[in-house]
């Protein structure tokens, strides 16, 4: 197969995140199946310089922020490449793709965002995310009905968006993220967070967070529960650190007077984002990983906590239970106290976080992207099995849409 790979949505976070660790996991079936990525120089230029030996670069002139050029380039422009330089198979790794694609077309629905409300939001926020869903909900909704197959990256997504958009279950799958070898523990068992060089760092224990500053991460809930344990804990308890990109600068200014009100100002870190490279060792020097978001599709996270022999505390979304199983203490999103329990828990019982990492180290070693990439690769050559059976009339009308 001749397969063109639509990564131009991965710009930061989980996006990023998939890319990165999927085109080397595909490459290995590179004798049999030629790849081709879209990527944009103005916003993707770490990608295309670290493209795996067998995926190959088509440039693509898309800026970020550009919505109507980029809407124009993935419903007019891709499918005449895929017509002139005839792909076998079209696969976007996001929701907002090409709707009539002259070839089977798999899409990955990974982004809540578009499918759901965030909530407790502020007005600001409401309003820019009402803009999003309204410029770009109609396309996903559109794109994902016209898709050959269309892959979630969990079974509680698939649920969520298939209430409103009922999507026929014979083309929908669920293939979940997979993890880097590089967050192993038997590759850190020696490292810390101080050799990783993370100068901005507690010499002291500390706990972790990672996720962007967004509204949907639930930062007011880990800093009042974190307030609360500290307060009843000894003078030694440990820091909090908060490794994330800063994606809502009015939230985290709000975060930081917040944390300053609640005395913790000095016990609370935000280091902001950390390299790839460097998240195994922050992981696991972390006496354990804290999520308390209140929106999630999936929850990579927790996936590279578990395999760091992290320690989990996280939200009781169905997707965190998903990922985690049994592999974590759970609470309610708005549940602060809950969270404060089960943080001074893991802070006072030595017992309590050997068996979570047991438990993490055991979960985790189900995930792999090599596992993932093969089920993705039994969709791809499914849906081109598929629409080369379709009925001649099928065929020919959705032949004349594109």
């Amino acid at each position: 197969m001749k397969i063109l790979i639509n990564a131009l949505t991965a710009r930061e976070g989980g996006g990023i995140t998939y890319v990165r660790e999927m085109l080397p996991a595909l490459a290995r079936f590179g004798e049999a199946h030629e790849f081709h990525v879209l990527l944009s120089p103005e916003y993707q230029t770490g990608l295309l310089e670290t493209l795996p030996e067998g995926i190959r670069p088509l440039i693509a002139d898309v800026a970020a922020g550009q919505l109507l050029h980029r809407w124009w380039f993935e419903q007019v422009e891709i499918p005449r490449i895929i017509r002139r330089q005839s792909f076998d198979l079209l696969f976007t790794v996001n929701e907002i793709g090409t709707v009539r694609s002259p070839c089977p077309h798999v899409m990955l629905a990974r982004n809540l965002h578009i499918h759901s409300p965030v909530p407790n939001q502020s007005t600001r926020q409401r309003l820019f995310l009402l803009w999003r869903r309204l410029s770009r909900g109609p396309t996903a909704r559109a794109a994902l009905r016209a898709a050959d197959r269309v892959v979630f990256v969990s079974d509680a997504f698939r649920r969520e968006v298939n209430a409103s958009l009922a999507l026929d279950p014979a083309k929908t799958h669920v293939v979940h993220h997979g993890v880097s070898l590089s967050f192993s523990e038997s590759q850190n068992a020696e490292k810390d967070a101080s050799s990783a060089g993370f100068q901005a760092l507690p010499a002291r224990q500390y706990l972790l967070a990672v996720s962007s500053i967004d509204v949907h991460k639930n930062f007011e809930t880990l800093l009042l529960a974190y307030a609360d344990a500290a307060r009843a804990g000894a003078d030694s308890f440990p820091d909090l650190v908060i490794a994330g990109t800063i994606a809502d600068r009015p939230l985290y200014d709000r975060l930081q007077n917040r944390a300053k009100s609640l005395g913790i100002s000095e016990s609370v870190n935000f280091v902001g984002r950390v390299p790839h490279v460097e998240l195994a060792a922050l992981y696991h020097a972390a006496l354990a990983l804290v999520f308390p978001s209140r929106l999630e599709s999936f929850g990579q996270p927790l996936l590279e906590a578990m395999a760091s022999g992290a320690p989990i505390i996280a939200s009781a979304l169905p997707a965190c239970r998903e990922v985690c199983v049994d592999a974590a203490l759970y609470f309610e999103p708005n549940d602060s106290t809950t969270l404060t329990t089960h943080i001074t828990a893991i802070v006072t019982s030595r017992s309590l976080r050997a068996r979570m990492r047991a438990l993490g180290l055991e979960r985790a070693r189900a995930f792999s992207w090599e596992k993932t990439a093969t089920r993705m690769m039994a969709i791809f050559e499914d849906a081109v099995a598929s629409r080369r059976v379709q009925p001649s009339s099928q065929r020919g009308t959705r032949e004349a849409h594109a």
